[in-house]
């Protein structure tokens, strides 16, 4: 019986619209030209099922590499935020000795809430019909770069009983996926391949093109 030690899966990265920042979030927020590893890695353990708290060092330690079957065209999504009125959420009308009730409540109980523990914010303002709403602002405004109809094929190979983990994720993902921002799902099938002993490189290599994208660098 022959025991494989490391196998290699193949996945397709493909929708209208994908993002894979390399820097931290500003108003204006950059995307590189490809799938980044902590984009990959991240993709991959939402398909697990992991949350933040979970651990990732067997992704982190795996081999991963990617291809661009179409590059896709860089797009830019420009609006604003934060202007006009919005309803207050209790959570915003908190006022200091409300929190610090809540700070020596035991976990798990709810404390009681009594009059004059609301308090609403300066920038708070009572509307017409009594309703607390936020105060007109400046709104701010914000750039995303992204990238437009691109389609990756990348590859990991890690131990091949995390191998077949993320090929049974890529088939039916424990979540719904994003392609590096919530509002980027995918598109068509993710799984490509699995092979055994084979570098993610090369696994590429013998990947071919998805049928209906240009071929890329």
């Amino acid at each position: 019986m022959c025991i494989r030690d490391s196998a290699t899966v193949v996945f397709r990265l493909a929708g209208p619209m994908q993002a894979w920042p390399t820097g931290p979030n500003r108003a204006i927020t950059a995307t590189g030209d490809h799938p980044t590893r902590a984009g990959m890695i991240g993709f991959i353990a939402n398909a697990l099922g992991r949350d933040y708290a979970d651990p990732i060092d067997d992704l982190v330690a795996a081999s991963w590499a990617v291809r661009a079957d179409r590059p896709g065209t860089l797009a830019t999504d420009f609006h604003t935020a934060g202007a006009g009125s919005m309803p207050l959420l209790p959570g915003n009308a908190l006022d200091g000795r409300l929190r610090k009730i809540i700070a020596r409540t035991p976990e798990g109980d709810i404390p009681t809430l009594k009059d004059g523990q609301y308090a609403a914010p300066r920038s708070i303002k009572p509307g017409p019909d009594g309703t607390l709403t936020g105060s007109d602002g400046n709104p701010a405004l914000l750039v995303d770069h992204y990238l437009a109809d691109a389609v990756f094929t990348a590859a990991v190979t890690c131990p091949t009983d995390l191998a077949d983990q993320i090929a049974a994720a890529l088939t039916a993902p424990a979540r719904i996926l994003f392609l590096g921002r919530r509002a980027y799902p995918t598109t068509g099938p993710l799984l490509v391949t699995t092979t055994d002993h084979t570098a993610p490189v090369d696994a590429l290599h013998q990947t071919p093109a998805d049928p209906d994208a240009t071929p890329g660098p």
